[in-house]
Formats: structure tokens, C-alpha cells, sequence
């Protein structure tokens, strides 16, 4: 699973364009509105998805399956199953 810049024409099951994944909705595997993909984060160790949270503040989400079991472009959602605290502020 990950994503990749706009640089190749690669296809690769588990493989998104940035393009793909910036605007999608993302919500809870229980069905909760979390927010909006806003940018895709690529470090060293891997991808994070930034998260624009209904709450109003940013959130960078481990691109990872455990996390992020299914990305549904054509519905225009990621589905998350976060461990606990991810989208909490304190």
C-alpha cells in the first residue's frame, strides 16, 4: 500500500497518484466523518495522509493497511480504523 507523485505511469494494485488521494472523505470503519485528505506527506519511513478533521485541525494518518484497509477512489473515500487517540487533540 502507498502512494506516489505525479512522476510515472506505473499501476500497481495498492498504488495511488497524490491526485488520487488529495479531496477523498475520510471516515471511521464505523462510519464517522473524520475529514478530508488534503495532502500526501512522504517521508523516509513511508507515506502519511494529512487530514483536514471536521474538528478543525490537521492530522497525519499512517498510510498503512492496518490503519487504512481500504481506499475507495471511485466512491471518493478512504475508510480508516484508527488506534485510539489518533484524531483526539489534547
Amino acid at each position: 500500500m502507498g502512494a506516489a507523485a505525479d512522476d510515472g505511469d506505473e499501476d500497481v494494485d495498492d498504488l495511488w497518484w497524490d491526485r488520487d488521494l488529495v479531496g477523498l472523505r475520510v471516515v471511521t470503519v464505523d462510519g464517522v466523518d473524520v475529514g478530508t485528505v488534503v495532502d500526501v506527506v512522504h517521508t523516509p519511513a513511508g507515506e502519511l495522509l494529512a487530514v483536514d478533521c471536521v474538528g478543525g485541525h490537521e492530522v497525519l494518518v499512517p498510510f498503512v493497511r492496518e490503519i487504512v484497509p481500504m481506499v475507495e477512489v471511485p466512491d471518493g473515500r478512504i475508510v480508516v480504523d484508527p488506534p485510539p487517540g489518533l484524531f483526539d487533540l489534547e
